[in-house]
């Protein structure tokens, strides 16, 4: 290679690597500055967040040109129909994949924090200005965001999708038909979030026809947050806008706003009236900076029933002045407010009055609620009815879950058990306290054994105490014949019986004349005279504990052994208990299905039913607040417990309250239960109810003499002796000379 061409084809790859990466190599430059520190400007931060790079534009005019055709295919496109009635799309993929297209940065609204001038985002073109998205963006990161839905009267506005894209909101992007589509799948339990962008008249009827959802309880009223942003354009014939040209005031659009809404709703206005704002810090001259006031209004619903949409805050230069909450909590003063209750007669639970209310009321439940009235200020009155509640062959719903789905009843304070089909037509709040589901039986018996003398001691004792008499007498019978064969008294060819007898006079506690004289002898006597104590001792203490713990009949404590047991299975009619524990094959008590009777909450309040239940006849499956708390209606203080209370729970529910679906006093009560529980006073209440009176132990004035019942077995023994007796004697008569 000739050396003289080397510097030109140095300079040329040179120039191609400069050429190649002219971006990256000033970026290097840059880098330098500062002592090695690097310093990234807000585009370069944006790079690095969104993992693509941003071109350099040479003009402010070529980055609106390319601005404006980024505008017109977003808003003209045909691909999937974007916009079109039948679409619903993630703005965040399309506008991303239209930003690579046009190459146009994430910080369209400022180019540099420095320059504070407008970019192609117009008022005059969107109806939004850019304080409004501005305010808008920052008011939806008030909330927790989960399934937040942007619909626009006419055609989306870019600016605010461009703000909102900048803030890292994810939405979907809706026209008004699928939205409207959308509402109508949204389950009544989603936390949802709506953002309605339009004119004023538009949001107004919209939300009109949004109250038939919240009045078919279709929508979850304290589950769903609302932003209404009413957009409004000065005249101009020159811009054509979707939105009428007038001026208003803030307050006309609260005012009209309010009267389109109904108590429970939450949300907020965002709103600027186009004035320049008297808060702004620096003097300028040019009106573009002037950066504008957004006003921002919520509702405000003091407990009374009213609602109206107030000032709550500002929003200027970034940041909100806070004069009211955003999202107030409901107040927890009703300010005497009228509170419907339903209710029915329930021992322990809530049992009224006729023509009463609370305050003549009894039960636990009916102390919590005048505990809530006290705390909430509110008057009630009671809506009588029979049953919890449930679905007829027509689909409708009957007692107290039928008067809540039909709204003429705003609580129900029993302990209800949640159910799928319930919670479709009423609204159940936060667990009371556990409610277990346990079988009520006869209560266990005492015992009478005729011949308690003798079964204190199995049959294999028995036989052991007469084999160790009998071989303990052979023993001493031949230790005496040595002992005599040895003092020549006697011989070997003469025995006797006698040695037998003593010994089973030493477990019978008799004495004898008769006993060995050697030491072997008395030292055997004396083994057997120990056991023989032993043995007593057991059995007088056996009689002992029999006398002072009488024996009892086994009570039922599980569902096995009540399957066992002939006892048949007594449930009330129409309950989770029936339909999950009988019904289904799985359940628990699906094998003692063919012996359920089934009875109705009025005759499981009658004694007629416990009559069955005290004789053995039935057990009670039931939850604990319906089955002890009717029993103990025919319990009595210093008597013998008529019912057993099974010691194994077959199930544990949840007691509930039940709400009107959408019911405005929801979250008050809710929360109030919380505390209430949370502090011990629920536990505390419901035990005044449930104490059991046959349990508890009462001083008898003294020593209760024995019955004949506890002594009987001795007299037994007696007879057994003397027949016995009578018989051997007549043997003897009739066979004098027998051996």
């Amino acid at each position: 290679m000739n050396h003289q061409h080397l510097p030109f084809i140095i300079l040329l790859i040179t120039g191609s690597v400069i050429c190649l990466h002219p971006e990256d190599m000033g970026a290097k430059l840059n880098d330098k500055k500062q002592g090695d520190r690097v310093y990234p400007t807000k585009n370069e931060r944006i790079r690095q967040d969104h993992a693509f790079k941003l071109p350099q534009h040479e003009s402010l005019d070529q980055l609106n040109d390319n601005n404006q055709r980024f505008n017109f295919e977003i808003n003209h496109s045909s691909e999937d129909s974007v916009f079109s009635a039948s679409s619903v799309i993630k703005r965040k993929d399309f506008i991303k994949k239209q930003r690579a297209k046009f190459k146009i940065p994430f910080d369209l609204m400022y180019l540099e924090e420095m320059n504070e001038t407008l970019l192609p985002c117009s008022p005059a073109a969107t109806g939004l200005d850019s304080e409004v998205t501005a305010a808008v963006a920052d008011a939806i990161r008030t909330v927790i965001v989960t399934h937040l839905h942007l619909v626009f009267m006419s055609e989306p506005d870019i600016c605010l999708l461009n703000m909102l894209w900048a803030k890292g909101i994810v939405l979907e992007l809706l026209d008004t038909h699928s939205w409207w589509i959308r509402l109508f799948d949204i389950d009544y339990q989603s936390h949802t979030q709506h953002v309605l962008v339009g004119s004023l008249e538009w949001i107004v009827v919209t939300m009109e026809k949004v109250k038939l959802l919240y009045n078919n309880s279709s929508m979850n009223a304290f589950n769903t947050r609302w932003i209404w942003v009413p957009s409004f354009v000065e005249s101009d014939e020159s811009v054509s806008t979707p939105w009428p040209s007038r001026k208003v005031s803030f307050s006309n659009v609260l005012n009209e706003l309010t009267s389109s809404l109904q108590e429970g709703m939450r949300g907020i206005v965002v709103f600027s009236d186009r004035k320049p704002s008297h808060l702004y810090p620096y003097e300028t001259t040019n009106a573009s900076l002037i950066k504008r006031y957004v006003k921002i209004g919520s509702i405000t619903a003091p407990g009374d029933g009213s609602w109206t949409l107030k000032t709550s805050s500002s929003w200027f230069h970034g940041n909100f002045n806070i004069l009211r909450p955003l999202w107030p909590r409901p107040s927890f003063d009703l300010q005497n407010r009228t509170i419907r209750i339903t209710c029915l007669q329930k021992p322990t639970v809530f049992e009224y009055k006729e023509g009463g209310g609370l305050d003549e009321a009894v039960g636990y439940a009916n102390d919590l609620m005048l505990i809530a009235r006290r705390h909430l200020n509110f008057t009630d009155v009671l809506v009588p009815i029979d049953g919890f509640g449930n679905k007829d062959s027509n689909g409708n719903w009957n007692g107290m879950v039928g008067v809540l789905h039909r709204k003429e009843a705003d609580i129900a304070p029993l302990d209800f058990t949640p159910s799928y089909d319930r919670s479709e037509v009423v609204e159940f709040g936060y667990p009371v306290g556990e409610d277990i589901v346990l079988i009520l039986s006869k209560a266990p018996a005492e015992i009478t054994k005729p011949f308690l003398l003798l079964q204190i001691f199995s049959l294999e004792v028995w036989a052991c105490i007469f084999a160790s008499a009998l071989s303990l007498g052979i023993a001493l019978e031949i230790l005496v014949k040595i002992e005599s064969i040895l003092s020549h008294k006697s011989s070997w060819k003469t025995w006797t019986t006698r040695q037998i007898g003593n010994s089973l006079k030493i477990f019978l506690y008799q004495g004898s004349t008769h006993w060995p004289l050697g030491a072997g002898g008395r030292i055997a006597a004396s083994s057997g005279l120990l056991i023989a104590l032993v043995v007593g001792s057991l059995y007088i203490g056996s009689i002992t504990a029999f006398f002072a713990i009488p024996f009892r009949s086994k009570p039922i404590d599980t569902v096995e052994e009540l399957l066992r047991s002939s006892v048949r299975l007594a449930i009330r009619s129409k309950t989770n208990t029936y339909s999950t524990m009988v019904q289904e094959e799985d359940g628990i008590l699906h094998k003692g299905r063919d012996r359920v009777g089934l009875f109705s909450g009025t005759e499981i309040n009658t004694w007629e039913f416990f009559r069955i239940i005290a004789d053995g006849t039935y057990a009670l499956v039931d939850v604990y607040s319906s089955a002890v708390g009717s029993a103990n209606s025919f319990e009595k203080r210093n008597e013998k417990c008529k019912f057993y209370i099974s010691k194994e729970a077959v199930r544990t529910d949840a007691d509930v309250f039940a709400f009107m679906k959408n019911s405005p006093i929801f979250y008050q009560f809710d929360k109030t239960m919380q505390w209430l529980r949370y502090f011990g006073i629920i536990e505390h209440t419901k035990r005044r109810y449930y104490s059991v009176a046959c349990e508890v132990r009462v001083s008898s004035g003294g020593i209760r003499p024995m019955s004949v019942i506890q002594v009987q077995g001795s007299f037994y023994v007696l007879g057994i002796g003397l027949f016995f007796g009578f018989v051997i004697f007549l043997v003897e008569v009739i066979w004098p000379n027998a051996p």
